[in-house]
């Protein structure tokens, strides 16, 4: 389903071959060595990013063999011309959640991406606005959106209009996908279950000069 946020364009729909992506996963993400932590962000959580060599272990023929079916429809509503969706370099990563960690605001506009994703891999139960997302829950961020005080929402009838924060309800199977310039972040775990999930960056491998560099 493609929706605009802060007036960017999301889609979120299940990713083909879920249950198979997750079976070759999970030994992995059940596996307390296969993680590491991250020095350069401001959060707790488990990654496999800037640790390569954990990374490279993950069965990420997986991921990319069924990315395309969710990647593509993506890409043509955008409008994103035909020779260029030949040149997509994409790198992705494995996040795991335990009870407490998180990860703070962030945008993954670095290094040339274009579009980012995040996927749900593995969820012990659905977040819902009654449980208040206990299973750490992956929202968009933009503060320019707030034009009233949080503390005020209740004011209004319709507070979701108002409010800086945008929560997708990303369940188990489900995927993201965004411009890498939207801000976003993930809630703390609330439970004693791991949630686990894989993000992603695509960038454009364009050989253009930048007309409006020096």
């Amino acid at each position: 389903m493609f929706e605009k946020v802060f007036g960017n364009l999301i889609l979120k729909i299940p990713m083909p071959n879920h249950k198979e992506i997750k079976e070759g996963f999970l030994p992995f993400l059940n596996d307390p060595e296969a993680f590491g932590t991250s020095t350069q962000w401001d959060c707790n959580c488990d990654t496999t990013i800037h640790h390569e060599e954990l990374n490279s272990k993950l069965p990420w023929d997986l991921f990319y063999n069924n990315i395309q079916g969710a990647l593509g429809p993506y890409l043509q509503e955008i409008g994103l011309k035909e020779e260029y969706k030949e040149k997509i370099h994409s790198y992705a990563w494995a996040n795991r959640y335990h009870r407490g960690q998180h990860q703070e605001v962030h945008a993954h506009s670095g290094d040339g991406n274009v579009i980012s994703c995040a996927y749900i891999l593995d969820q012990a139960g659905e977040n819902t606005v009654d449980n208040g997302g206990e299973y750490a829950q992956f929202l968009f961020y933009d503060s320019t959106s707030e034009p009233f005080p949080a503390s005020q929402m209740h004011l209004f009838e319709e507070p979701e209009r108002w409010t800086a924060r945008h929560n997708p309800f990303l369940q188990e199977g489900e995927i993201i996908i965004f411009p890498s310039t939207l801000n976003h972040y993930v809630t703390w775990n609330k439970t004693d279950t791991i949630r686990s999930s894989i993000s992603a960056n695509f960038k454009i491998l364009d050989n253009q000069p930048n007309e409006s560099a020096n």
